[in-house]
């Protein structure tokens, strides 16, 4: 019965492992490249293509791609050492247009690669950015308010800015 129980124990700490691995080390998509940027002269980047668009990320980023909503809009994460970045390319994300009183954040609007892009931020120090259709975008872009877009900030202003849509 003990033997038994250990097995299983090591079964499952394996497998965990495993998928943890997987996780952290595999990007859907991703093409590894070195960077010319002088600025970032021993970067390297991983270069992430989608039916919708192609995204520079930084090397450490990874990129899973969640698949389609209940609306059919395609959604994913990146997963970064400062936590967790949501977005969605759809319709029915929130749309980060104007100030909200109700929900208490501040939009500044900048232009970024040529595009319009909305910034959010509220009083719990969290971002939230938000690209309405434009150019050859088929629908907006929003990444979803929240610390990690934050703590990312400079980085995701490298990746929008860089950014083709399809």
């Amino acid at each position: 019965m003990k033997r038994t129980k250990y097995i299983l124990l090591a079964g499952l700490l394996i497998l965990g492992m495993y998928a943890f691995f997987q996780l952290n080390h595999n990007s859907l998509n991703c093409k590894e490249m070195s960077s010319s940027n002088p600025e970032t002269e021993n970067s390297t980047y991983q270069i992430i293509e989608t039916n919708f668009f192609v995204l520079k990320i930084p090397e450490k980023w990874n990129h899973i791609f969640n698949g389609y909503g209940n609306e059919g809009d395609p959604f994913g994460t990146f997963q970064t050492y400062e936590g967790l970045i949501h977005y969605e390319y759809g319709n029915f994300a929130p749309k980060y247009i104007n100030d909200d009183e109700l929900k208490k954040y501040v939009v500044e609007k900048k232009k970024i690669n040529g595009l319009q892009v909305n910034i959010s931020k509220n009083k719990k120090s969290e971002t939230g950015i938000y690209i309405p259709k434009q150019s050859k975008m088929k629908t907006s872009l929003t990444f979803y308010m929240d610390q990690s877009v934050t703590n990312n900030f400079a980085d995701l202003m490298k990746v929008i800015k860089n950014i083709q849509f399809k």
